[in-house]
């Protein structure tokens, strides 16, 4: 490969995310290239984000991420329970659709003074237990004739 004198370059190091460029200067005299290099040292972004606990029944949930040193964007994504709930890549909204735990990767983008970061948090999908009668009062179930389901429900705790 052929470099013409002065021609300036760009190499990228998946190390650190650091960046390095410099200009290439040959020496006419012996063919030999003398590179130097100046370096760009990006700081790490922190994002503040905790494990969830979620009820098998919750609607309108979402991972509640914030980045606390940087300024990327945040993008969510399942890395692992992917039968166990899905989750909007721009949003963090969380569709349920089984019981057990996942691991949602939150990520903050690179931008020009910060590195990529990422975040792992553990959403366990918990079972929705039924009402009781612990303190002596009323569960009353409803059948659905027309679609032969029950439901449990009208907890009444007032009964002496």
């Amino acid at each position: 490969m052929t470099i013409a004198n002065g021609t300036y370059f760009h190499i990228g190091f998946a190390l650190f995310s650091d960046s390095y460029s410099g200009t290439f200067t040959p020496d006419s005299n012996t063919g030999d290239i003398t590179i130097s290099f100046n370096a760009i040292q990006k700081t790490a972004q922190e994002i503040s984000a905790s494990n969830m606990n979620i009820p098998m029944d919750a609607t309108g949930r979402r991972v509640e991420a914030t980045i606390t040193t940087g300024d990327g964007e945040l993008s969510y994504y399942v890395s692992n329970g992917t039968d166990v709930i899905d989750i909007d890549r721009d949003t963090g909204a969380i569709t349920v659709k089984g019981v057990e735990s996942a691991t949602v990767v939150i990520e903050a983008s690179e931008t020009e003074e910060y590195r990529r970061t990422t975040k792992n948090i553990r959403v366990t999908i918990e079972e929705t237990s039924a009402p009781s009668s612990d303190d002596g009062g009323e569960v009353n179930v409803r059948e659905d004739k027309q679609n032969g389901n029950f439901a449990a429900g009208g907890l009444d705790n007032s009964a002496s």
